[in-house]
């Protein structure tokens, strides 16, 4: 006999496992150390060639994996029919070769477990190399493919590009990087990958308040209940089973979606419906503009303080006099801001909040809100209303001042540091009122079109808005029957249209 014997100082296997290792499609997590995850089928090959050869193989794991061969000498050994298994060409039927056998056993035999599952030729088949979609960037939802094998990333693109635009990173450290640059809709990993794995992956996307809501669907050739128990407390939102169905992968996909959609209708309605956290809401639009207040009396005293001490000389007195004037009505905006909404909460505190239909008068609205927002940004923007006829509309007016608060301060927000301007079109188109915002900002990229209303999503920089803001304007509009839509190009144009008369009052969803 010949021995041949290969042993690493790695991190080994569990010793349990020893005969496991050798099955197909099998894989040990070897501890992140594996620059490629592999398929699982290397070893069972290896035994297979091995038993052929009339030999046996083992593995030994104590202070890294030790695998053992050993093989008989010459070819003595070897039966006729292995060592020439050519024969005349004649009709069999099918499954009852006998080279057939073995592949109908291993057939039977992995139908048989739970953690595989055969492919029909349809879908084995159904791995075409992924090119780029013209359309991609009109789709609403993006996928984040992350995984080491181009093949599966292939197979993912093939499986999902009706319904998702879909990138991919070929590791988890870039995996990581283009979800917190991307903030797709869902994350497809792989559960064993180079840099960090699919488990790592998710513990820092859940560690994150920019991806922490991000579906993350695990593509795994293990089977075992610890690793799924491990991934469900990590936060992965769902597994597949390496080889996996592209139907069922879309399914899959797009049941994470939806699912993710409907939790943030139900944030969005206990937002309007409890108390709580509509007085949470209300804390937070005091805390804004009381800081533009600080700030405002902070530099009033520092000019008054040079103005006492002789530090002023009488050529900088009327530069200090604007600029004071100016701190003075920037205080005054952030007062009756934070005025306005301690009255609210008064009112909510007396009667609760109830979501009422009553005439509301838009223009009026539109007024009060620029008046309040654009000197608490304290930015040098232009602000032209153009408000034609009657602006009254049946609405909940605390719901619908939020929607106009939002597209007001959005493009205030986007204009630029120098010229800025912001442009508001009321008028009647039939039985609606038409309301149109429109700044001179940089605008709104078409593959963000799509998007621009979807929950979390956000445009802006960190700390910035948590992309909710849209979303909420785009839901009460159509609890009125009416429509928000946002034009792209150079400057960003949103244009809303409700009915001025209701009939009755729909759910915020």
């Amino acid at each position: 006999m010949i021995e041949v014997v290969v042993q690493d100082d790695g991190p080994g296997f569990p010793p349990e496992k020893a005969d496991r290792i050798f099955e197909r499609f099998y894989q040990v997590d070897m501890g992140g150390t594996r620059r490629y995850g592999g398929t699982g089928i290397g070893l069972a090959l290896a035994k297979e060639i091995v038993e052929l050869h009339g030999g046996r193989i083992w593995a030994q794991s104590s202070g890294g994996a030790r695998f053992t061969v050993e093989l008989p000498r010459d070819r003595d050994h070897f039966r006729p029919e292995i060592l020439e298994r050519r024969g005349p060409a004649r009709d069999v039927p099918e499954g009852h070769r006998a080279n057939d056998r073995g592949l109908m056993d291993f057939a039977v035999q992995m139908a048989a477990r739970d953690e595989y599952r055969l492919l029909d030729i349809a879908e084995a088949t159904d791995r075409r190399v992924s090119v780029r979609d013209m359309d991609e960037d009109n789709k609403p939802h993006v996928a984040l493919v992350v995984d080491d094998t181009p093949d599966i990333i292939r197979l993912v693109h093939n499986s999902l590009r009706t319904h998702f635009k879909v990138i991919s990173a070929e590791d988890g450290l870039k995996g990581l990087e283009m979800a917190l640059c991307e903030r797709p809709s869902l994350v497809i990993a792989d559960l064993m990958m180079p840099g960090i794995d699919g488990l790592e992956l998710t513990r820092k996307l859940r560690g994150s308040e920019a991806t922490r809501h991000i579906p993350v669907l695990m593509l795994t050739a293990r089977g075992d209940l610890e690793d799924r128990v491990a991934g469900l407390e990590t936060g992965v939102s769902a597994y597949l089973a390496k080889p996996f169905s592209p139907r069922e992968l879309l399914t899959t996909a797009r049941a994470l979606v939806q699912a993710q959609e409907t939790t943030a209708d139900i944030v969005l309605t206990q937002r309007m419906d409890s108390l709580e956290i509509v007085a949470g809401g209300l804390a937070h639009e005091i805390n804004n503009p009381l800081n533009y207040l600080k700030n405002a009396l902070t530099r009033v005293r520092m000019d008054a303080e040079a103005l006492l001490s002789g530090r002023l000389g009488k050529e900088e007195l009327p530069r200090a006099e604007k600029r004071m004037r100016e701190m003075f009505d920037l205080a005054e905006s952030g007062i009756r801001r934070i005025a306005a909404t301690v009255e609210l909460m008064t009112s909510y505190s007396k009667a609760g909040f109830s979501r009422q239909l009553r005439p509301h008068d838009v223009y009026a609205a539109v007024r009060e809100v620029v008046a309040m927002v654009l000197p608490a940004t304290g930015r040098p923007v232009q602000v032209d209303l153009d408000l034609e006829g009657d602006g009254t509309v049946e609405c909940v007016p605390e719901e619908f001042n939020q929607v106009i608060a939002n597209l007001v301060q959005n493009a205030v927000e986007a204009c630029p540091e120098t010229g800025g301007l912001v442009r508001v079109r009321g008028t009647r188109e039939e039985e609606n009122l038409l309301l149109a915002v429109k700044d001179n900002g940089p605008g709104i990229r078409p593959e963000d079109a799509q998007r621009i209303f979807t929950p979390f999503f956000t445009t802006k920089g960190p700390g910035r808005g948590m992309g909710m803001g849209l979303t909420i304007a785009w839901r009460v509009v159509q609890s009125l029957g009416g429509t928000l839509e946002a034009k792209p190009g150079a400057g960003a144009e949103f244009v809303l249209r409700v009915p001025r008369k209701q009939s009755r009052l729909r759910a915020v969803s």
